[in-house]
């Protein structure tokens, strides 16, 4: 503790006068506030459920608010019609999946064949009157691919209405490259919709901020700066979890000097000290069950590029989409100051007139 400061007892909640803590680690569906990259998750998810189509891969880092969204779809669609196992840290095995399938159905497993006629029966007498379950497999990155393989039966089940059950699998990065391993054909070739969940806009970050604060009591104090969101992105990359450990970091410290204000400089001064806490390792698989894969030791490095290449191609169209509309409104503007248009037009205006007709349905089609 700081001398002469505030003591810690007091803290930030009662300085700040807030009545909870608005950036806990823990996923919190009352502060949940949808981004662009969820928004699209969710749609993505919803066109496949509407079209009855079958499996939906979703990746991102870790922190990106991968587990949230699976909370928010299992509160939208209903606990009757989501199963999301927990899966076990290391799962080399079909059985350890079965295992927990049976579980979040209230199964009780048994060797083998009994095992996946149990679940069987758990599902279609949980099975909704028009369309299918949802069944979520989050840190679906873990599972060695001969534990996924003993999915395929139950992946396969059909009903009246089609297939009785719809797979979602969520995970890290390395889930893509888990899936292009030729023992897992099967699931990649069901897979019809993939999305990858990217980390907050710089234009996200204020009102993701400032609605967390709000949701507690926040009454502008502390004040935010306005340099303080683009310095908190810049620290935190815009993952969502690493934005909550910051910001929380920085009302304690604010708090104990009795600041009012927070800003780039806090962020400075603890940006150092910040530290996500150790990162979880990811489970290797083994070698043996790879029956084409390469154990090259530059695929966690070729992973990193690879995401960093999505970005740059993310980043260049949206640059590209505001250079065509800043020269479509300019060119409106000019046609316009011409007037109406004659009934023979000549070759300049044509031309003018063409690419703004172009640009409005470039416009378009990058809106829809």
């Amino acid at each position: 503790m700081r001398e002469g400061r505030v003591p810690e007892a007091a803290t930030y909640r009662e300085f700040y006068r807030l009545h909870d803590r608005p950036f806990p680690l823990a996923p919190d569906l009352g502060a949940y506030l949808t981004t662009e990259s969820h928004r699209r998750a969710v749609a993505c998810l919803s066109h496949a459920l509407a079209r009855g189509e079958g499996v939906v891969a979703i990746t991102g880092e870790a922190g990106v608010g991968k587990t949230t969204l699976v909370r928010y779809l299992e509160a939208r669609l209903g606990a009757r019609r989501v199963v999301a196992p927990s899966l076990p840290a290391v799962a080399t095995s079909g059985e350890a999946i079965l295992e927990a399938l049976a579980a979040a159905l209230g199964v009780a497993p048994g060797p083998g064949a009994p095992t996946l006629r149990a679940i069987e029966a758990a599902l279609r007498a949980r099975a909704p009157e028009r369309g299918a379950l949802l069944m979520v497999l989050d840190e679906a990155q873990r599972p060695a691919p001969e534990a996924l393989d003993a999915l395929r039966p139950v992946v396969g089940l059909s009903g009246t209405g089609g297939p009785l059950v719809r797979l979602l699998l969520v995970g890290r990065p390395e889930l893509r490259d888990l899936l292009a391993l030729p023992p897992l054909a099967w699931l990649r070739e069901r897979v019809v919709v993939t999305h990858r969940l990217v980390p907050l806009e710089p234009e996200e970050v204020q009102p993701y901020v400032e609605h967390r604060l709000g949701r507690v009591g926040w009454q502008h104090d502390p004040r935010l700066s306005p340099d303080l969101f683009p310095a908190l992105r810049l620290a935190t990359g815009g993952l969502p979890r690493r934005i909550n450990q910051l910001m929380t970091r920085l009302l304690v410290l604010a708090a104990l000097d009795q600041r009012h204000e927070i800003g780039a400089a806090e962020i400075e001064e603890v940006a150092d000290e910040f530290d996500e806490g150790p990162s979880e390792t990811p489970v290797r698989l083994d070698p043996g069950a790879l029956v084409a894969a390469e154990p090259a030791p530059w695929r966690d490095d070729l992973a990193v590029l690879r995401r960093r290449l999505d970005a740059l191609y993310e980043e260049l169209a949206r640059e590209r989409r505001r250079r065509d509309d800043a020269e479509a409104a300019l060119l409106r503007a000019e046609l316009q100051r011409l007037g109406p248009a004659p009934a023979v037009l000549g070759p300049l205006e044509s031309v003018a007139r063409h690419r703004v007709l172009t640009g409005r349905a470039a416009g378009a089609v990058d809106r829809g």
